[in-house]
């Protein structure tokens, strides 16, 4: 995995714990379903306290993003979108799979 330069296009998405009330604010160059079995195969930092048993929900919340932009865009997501009572982990570092 390397990180990428700005000129491509990623999703933002959310991987939401209903069981710990925490929701992941992430980005990812893969189809949805692959980010959430990459991430599920080994939690980052931020969610290594998650289990695989969770009852862990994936959405997209942009569907076609500049790279340039999700760093920022995540941040204040991740401000946003939490409701009272949940605790809201953004990305803390954007990383790609290689082309």
């Amino acid at each position: 995995m390397t990180t990428r330069q700005a000129g491509h296009l990623v999703i933002v998405y959310e991987a939401v714990n209903h069981d710990l009330k925490e929701i992941y604010v992430g980005s990812t160059d893969q189809l949805l379903h692959q980010a959430a079995e990459q991430l599920e195969r080994c939690f980052p930092a931020e969610i290594a306290h998650w289990r695989r048993d969770h009852h862990i929900e994936y959405r997209a919340v942009d569907w076609s993003l500049p790279a340039r932009y999700a760093e920022s865009f995540i941040g204040a997501y991740a401000k946003l979108c939490c409701p009272i009572g949940w605790r809201t982990v953004p990305q803390s570092r954007l990383v790609f799979a290689k082309a």
